[in-house]
């Protein structure tokens, strides 16, 4: 059977998850809550969440002076409950009994040749994270592209891992 759904995308290059996306805090939550409400009504409900993030954390020693891969599980986690808070309210009634039932898909961050530790710290994470969800998958890249960002080939099995991941 298929099944049509819309996508909405609301993302930034080169950002971290607390400075740029953290609820009440990140330069980014605004609008991406504001995407969020903007779909209410209509027949416009959230069917899920796909979250596609964590290189920077990575870097975050030397860009923001503190290893932000190590708080990378708990900021996560609050993003995560929050924007499943928005999107369950966003929702018509009676589309979820909680908002925990919202899917969620977490593609783990790639190869990441520079800071090898941070990066594997920040997949760690992103795998506890949905080993702990049980509306939630995780989406593994990092057999593929050995850049630090994905070739065309790669986004292709990247975007197919996660319709399976979702289905």
């Amino acid at each position: 059977s298929s099944t049509t759904f819309e996508m909405v995308k609301h993302s930034r290059g080169g950002t971290s998850l607390y400075k740029h996306w953290y609820p009440g805090i990140g330069e980014h939550w605004q609008g991406l809550q504001q995407t969020i409400r903007e779909r209410t009504g209509h027949g416009n409900n959230w069917k899920g969440l796909i979250w596609h993030q964590g290189s920077q954390e990575t870097n975050s020693l030397k860009r923001f002076g503190e290893d932000r891969s190590l708080t990378y599980l708990g900021n996560m986690t609050g993003l995560i409950r929050q924007l499943r808070q928005e999107m369950y309210a966003a929702s018509e009634s009676g589309t979820w009994q909680c908002k925990e039932e919202i899917p969620v898909v977490v593609v783990q961050l790639g190869y990441w040749p520079n800071q090898q530790e941070a990066a594997q710290r920040v997949r760690d994470a992103q795998a506890e994270y949905c080993s702990n969800d049980p509306k939630s998958q995780l989406v593994k890249s990092n057999d593929l592209s050995r850049n630090f960002h994905y070739d065309a080939a790669s986004f292709l099995v990247t975007g197919n891992r996660i319709a399976h991941a979702y289905q």
